[in-house]
C-alpha cells in the first residue's frame, strides 16, 4: 500500500470540498494531523528502518528495573547511549505495557507539535495542503523510523515560540534535558547565536551559507569527523563513515535550491518570524553533509523542516503565488508518486512478526 498516496487523497478531497475559511483551515490541519497519527502509530513493526529494533528495545526496556534505568543517566556517556530515551519508554510502558499505544502516543506527541506550528505561522487552507504534501514528500519518514529523534524534533517544535520570544531561559535547560532522549537536539541550540547577529544582516548571512554548500561538500567528511570526535560514545562513529552508494546529491540540490528562492524573495520574510531565516541558515550550511550518508540527515533535519512554513509565507506575499504553488505541489506529487512507499502496512496485517504481543 502507497500510505502516502492514500493520505493524499483523502486531504485533496477535504480541500476541494470544503469552503475558504480560517474554520476550515483548522479543520483541515486536525484531520491531516490525525491521518499521519494514524500512519505513524498504527504502522506495523516491519515499517521503517528502525522500527523493529525499536520495538524489540521497548519491551528490554521495560522489563529492566528503575534503578538501572535512573542510574544510567549519571553514567559516561561512552557506556550508554541517549538514556533519556529509556526514562521516556519505561514512564510509558509502566503505565501501559503496549508497543502499539506507545507508538500512538509519540506520535500524537509529534503531530499535536506540527499542528500547532502550522496553525501559528500557515495562514491559508492552500498553505496547509502545500505544507502536507512537503511533509509527505521530506519528512513523513521522520514519525516512521526513528522514535528518539521523532521524540526531539517534537520537542524542538514546541519549543519555537519561545525561541522567537528569545525566551532562553527556557530553551536552553528544556534542551539540555531532551538531549538526553537524542543528542542531536543540540544542535537546536544554534537558534542562540543566530538570534544575536543583527537583523539586517540575515541577507548576507544566506548569502554567504549558500556560496559555502560546495566547500561544505567538499570536505564534509572531516566535517563530521571533527564532530562526532567531539562525542565519547563509539555508536555515533558511524555518522562519519561515508555510506556505502551515498550520494544524497538531489537533497542537497533541492535544499540550495529553496534556499536562493529563499534569499531572492527575502523582502516577503522582513516582516517574519526571526527564525524562519536562522533556519534556512542552518538548513544551507548543515544539508551538504549528507554526502556523506544518510544518517547525517538528522543534524539538519532541526532546520529543514521549517521550509513547510516559511515557503508558505513567501508565497502568500508573492505576485506569483498561484504559479509557485502549481510548480513546488507539481514536483512534490511527482516525487511522492515515484518514490518507493508500497511496504506500508499496518499492524494488524503483520501480527505474525510480533512476538510480545501488541
Amino acid at each position: 500500500m502507497n500510505i502516502k498516496l492514500v493520505i493524499l487523497g483523502i486531504v485533496l478531497i477535504a480541500y476541494l470540498f470544503q469552503p475558504d475559511s480560517q474554520k476550515t483551515r483548522k479543520s483541515l490541519i486536525f484531520l491531516v494531523c490525525l491521518l499521519f497519527t494514524i500512519e505513524s502509530g498504527l504502522r506495523g513493526i516491519d515499517v521503517g528502518n528502525d522500527t523493529i529494533a525499536y520495538y524489540f528495545s521497548f519491551y528490554d526496556i521495560i522489563n529492566t528495573q528503575w534503578f538501572d534505568i535512573l542510574s544510567a543517566l549519571y553514567r559516561d556517556s561512552s557506556e550508554v547511549r541517549d538514556p533519556g530515551f529509556a526514562v521516556v519508554v519505561k514512564a510509558i510502558g509502566s503505565i501501559i505495557p503496549s508497543w502499539q499505544i506507545y507508538c500512538l502516543i509519540s506520535a500524537s506527541f509529534l503531530y499535536v507539535s506540527v499542528g500547532k506550528l502550522w496553525n501559528k505561522y500557515i495562514e491559508t487552507r492552500l498553505g496547509i495542503l502545500f505544507a502536507t504534501i512537503l511533509w509527505l514528500a521530506l519528512f513523513d519518514i521522520i514519525a516512521l523510523s526513528g522514535m528518539r529523534q521523532m521524540l526531539t524534533t517534537a520537542i524542538a517544535f514546541y519549543l519555537i515560540p519561545y525561541v522567537e520570544k528569545k525566551r532562553w531561559i527556557i530553551v536552553i535547560p528544556v534542551v539540555l534535558i531532551c538531549s538526553l532522549i537524542h543528542i542531536s537536539l543540540l544542535f537546536f541550540l544554534a537558534f542562540l547565536p543566530l538570534s544575536l547577529v543583527p537583523v539586517k544582516l540575515y541577507k548576507k548571512l544566506l548569502l554567504l551559507s549558500i556560496l559555502l554548500v560546495p566547500v561544505i561538500g567538499l570536505f564534509s567528511q572531516q566535517i563530521m569527523t571533527f564532530m562526532v570526535n567531539s562525542m565519547e560514545n563509539d555508536y555515533y562513529q558511524g555518522y562519519a563513515v561515508v555510506a556505502e552508494g551515498a550520494k544524497g546529491y538531489t537533497y542537497v540540490i533541492l535544499c540550495t535550491f529553496l534556499s536562493v528562492f529563499i534569499l531572492f524573495n527575502y523582502r516577503y520574510l522582513k516582516t517574519a518570524p526571526n527564525f524562519f531565516m536562522m533556519a534556512a541558515v542552518m538548513m544551507t550550511l548543515l544539508v551538504p553533509l549528507i554526502l556523506r550518508g544518510g544518517t547525517a540527515i538528522r543534524i539538519g533535519q532541526y532546520f529543514t523542516v521549517y521550509m513547510m512554513v516559511s515557503l508558505p509565507w513567501i508565497i502568500e506575499r508573492s505576485k506569483m503565488k498561484n504559479f509557485y504553488y502549481l510548480i513546488m505541489i507539481s514536483i512534490l506529487i511527482l516525487s511522492i508518486i515515484t518514490s518507493s512507499s508500497n511496504d506500508f502496512h499496518f499492524f494488524w496485517d503483520s501480527a505474525g512478526n510480533y512476538i510480545y504481543g501488541y
